[in-house]
């Protein structure tokens, strides 16, 4: 495939589709492979994307048949990568092919029951498609509506990160909500945010941010996170002190930090600032210079030692923002934190972003 010439590389697709049809799978797992080359050297993207637009239907077709007729669990997901790979390069260009391509995850998906391995991979690849028809992917809402709420219940814990992953492309990438994905949202946000913070094992925290991140993003108007929705963001984030890895703790602040900042921006100073409060004490408190730090500390977070530099930036860029934002409302907070002498806490704030940064 490499060393043909570029206007004869088109007239291999209808020969590699022929070969796709052939009931021996190591023949066709061969032309996918060729396919792949083919897709990868073409000259242009445009190129890339026109030849294969042609019969992209017929092939992705061809490609998911291999996978259900395979019965190994790794050629399953070798086939899926191809479909993945696909879904990357073409683009907003695959939709003619989604009507197809749904058929065929739902033939795979069934029969794939016993291979969790195999289900994972046909998330993640559901992910790419959805990211590659982009807010066109309202077209198959219902579809992942369905397949998502399946996998979010309790004997389906081995799904719940991938899951929760295409849950959140999924409004990540849509123009509007309908009130089926607020429903999925109450019916299950709140116990995978407490378990992922609760269980040690668990890879599922930056998922669960995530979500309620792109949640916020489209309802900007709305104020999505409040209420409820802060209340249980805040009590999860107390559990902070429970952990007992050092290495996931940090984890955990991390992703929150980067959270928090993304969501102040779709937030109003007051609203921040009366959910998160007790996180931003806690965060006040961690930056502070050992010298200067109290035994008992107001925060939900016990001070800690010897944190990284890049928890104490990101302490520092929330902290930046919010100063800026909200200035007179973390002025009282100070005054709150140091009962009503807020420059015993600035002065040595302001000692410890200096030597954050600039020592």
């Amino acid at each position: 495939v490499h060393e043909l010439k570029p206007d004869l590389k088109s007239n291999i697709y209808s020969c590699i589709l022929r070969i796709l049809a052939s009931e021996d799978i190591l023949v066709r797992l061969t032309a996918l492979a060729s396919l792949r080359d083919l897709i990868s050297t073409a000259p242009t993207p445009d190129i890339r994307i026109r030849d294969f637009a042609r019969s992209s239907d017929q092939i992705l077709k061809f490609t998911f048949k291999t996978a259900y007729d395979s019965k190994a669990a790794h050629t399953k997901k070798q086939t899926l990568a191809m479909a993945d790979y696909v879904f990357r390069e073409m683009g907003a260009h695959i939709l003619p092919a989604v009507p197809g391509v749904l058929s065929s995850v739902q033939d795979l998906w069934k029969q794939t029951a016993e291979q969790n391995v195999v289900r994972t991979d046909i998330l993640y690849t559901l992910k790419s498609l959805v990211k590659a028809a982009g807010s066109e992917s309202h077209r198959f809402h219902s579809f992942l509506l369905d397949l998502i709420s399946n996998c979010l219940t309790p004997d389906q814990e081995h799904l719940h990160e991938a899951a929760i992953e295409l849950w959140r492309v999924a409004i990540a990438n849509a123009s509007e909500l309908s009130e089926k994905w607020y429903s999925l949202f109450q019916a299950y946000w709140h116990k995978a945010l407490v378990d992922a913070f609760e269980d040690p094992q668990s890879t599922t925290v930056e998922g669960c941010l995530g979500l309620v991140k792109s949640y916020a993003l489209i309802t900007r108007p709305r104020n999505f996170v409040q209420g409820p929705v802060a209340e249980a963001l805040s009590k999860a984030f107390s559990r902070l002190s429970n952990t007992q890895s050092f290495h996931r703790k940090i984890r955990l602040i991390l992703a929150i930090d980067s959270f928090l900042l993304d969501v102040a921006l779709v937030m109003s100073p007051k609203d921040f600032m009366n959910s998160f409060h007790l996180y931003v004490t806690g965060v006040i408190s961690d930056v502070m210079p050992k010298s200067e730090e109290k035994k008992q500390s107001s925060s939900m977070i016990p001070t800690r030692q010897g944190l990284p530099q890049i928890v104490l930036e990101n302490h520092f860029h929330l902290l930046a923002h919010l100063f800026c934002s909200a200035q007179d409302l973390m002025w009282e907070l100070l005054e709150r934190i140091s009962k009503n002498e807020p420059l015993k806490v600035l002065e040595p704030l302001a000692k410890s972003w200096f030597q954050a940064f600039f020592q």
